[in-house]
């Protein structure tokens, strides 16, 4: 079975909102440049999301980003937000294989390639419910349902709930019984 994890970037991954999720807002919709470029934001302790993102990678679990635009910002703001993100993953993730950086409130499961099993980890309940409601049933471009969307509404305020989450799906993937 095909495993695919995808990861949303802000507030699940990347840490745009910091303590101040309002002055965030105001500094995108003044078109503030270099909001998504900041290296320092990952939200996850990096040895660990390694070393839990190879053991993945070695069972064969692919990774892709999908990740929303500012909403209400001019066009030449979103080609920048789309160009700090893409070199953001590209530095930060090397690991990503599938890449989706849309316009704001665009579906996320329609902007991945299908895989048997699929993996949502996104900070917004919302969004969350969505990608369960449109991967019940969908098929595959070759005609395979996929048979599971499941997703991970993340604490953005808990560094370690990714890792944790993802050391879950590897656990039951593998039936290896601790980390520790």
């Amino acid at each position: 079975m095909e495993t695919k994890i995808v990861f949303d970037l802000d507030g699940t991954l990347y840490d745009l909102y910091g303590n101040n999720y309002m002055n965030a807002i105001e500094r995108i919709e003044r078109e503030e440049v270099g909001m998504f470029s900041k290296e320092e934001m990952l939200m996850v302790e990096r040895k660990s999301f390694d070393t839990i993102i190879s053991k993945l990678l070695g069972i064969g679990v692919k990774f892709a980003v999908s990740t929303w635009l500012p909403k209400n910002v001019s066009d030449d703001y979103l080609k920048i937000c789309y160009q700090e993100k893409m070199k953001w993953i590209k530095k930060n993730l090397p690991f990503i294989s599938e890449i989706a950086i849309v316009n704001f409130g665009t579906p996320k499961f329609s902007t991945i390639e299908r895989t048997d099993e699929m993996w949502l980890f996104d900070d917004n309940s919302n969004v969350c419910r969505q990608f369960r409601e449109d991967g019940d049933g969908t098929f595959q471009k070759n005609g395979k349902i996929v048979s599971k969307v499941s997703t991970v509404q993340v604490n953005f305020r808990g560094k370690r709930n990714v890792v944790y989450h993802l050391e879950q799906i590897y656990k039951a993937k593998t039936g290896f019984k601790s980390f520790i």
